[in-house]
């Protein structure tokens, strides 16, 4: 009787300590997300609410910070954390985050996002394309002028 009552509070003692620290539940941009463009921030939801000491970071595959510098945990709920990003260019990007909970556990892991390139017309296309339509134009308009002219 006496193992099962150690087991039992064994058990306990090794549930609290799990649910002690904030365990990351969902992001935007998700995990492995590949985005068509560049995300204005970073947003990362965990299991508790947050305190002072919580960070993100993220990073491009050369290691040079992408964020302004700035996390914030949001007012009107604790378990968001948040990041403001600069424009990103098609790559890969990494977070990485350490959570510290309200009840001081802290916690810390990563993830990846993708921006792909854009599948769209580059502006330079559309520029030389309007720029070849604005030729065509002048050169008609010479022709139908000369014959015309031609016919007087």
């Amino acid at each position: 009787m006496i193992f099962v009552t150690m087991d039992i509070g064994l058990l306990l003692f090794t549930l609290q300590s799990v649910i002690a620290h904030a365990a990351l539940v969902r992001s935007d941009p998700p995990a492995d997300g590949v985005l068509d463009s560049s995300p204005p921030e970073v947003f990362v939801w965990f299991s508790q609410a947050l305190s002072t000491g919580s960070h993100l970071s993220v990073f491009d595959s050369h290691f040079q910070a992408v964020d302004k510098g700035a996390t914030f945990i949001d007012a009107s709920d604790a378990t968001l954390m948040r990041a403001q990003l600069n424009s990103l260019s098609p790559g890969r990007y990494t977070v990485n985050w350490k959570a510290n909970s309200v009840d001081g556990h802290g916690s810390s892991g990563s993830y990846d996002f993708f921006v792909r390139e854009s599948p769209g017309i580059s502006l330079d296309v559309i520029v030389g394309g309007v720029g070849v339509l604005l030729a065509l134009v002048i050169v008609g308009f010479l022709v139908i002028r000369n014959r015309r002219q031609a016919n007087y």
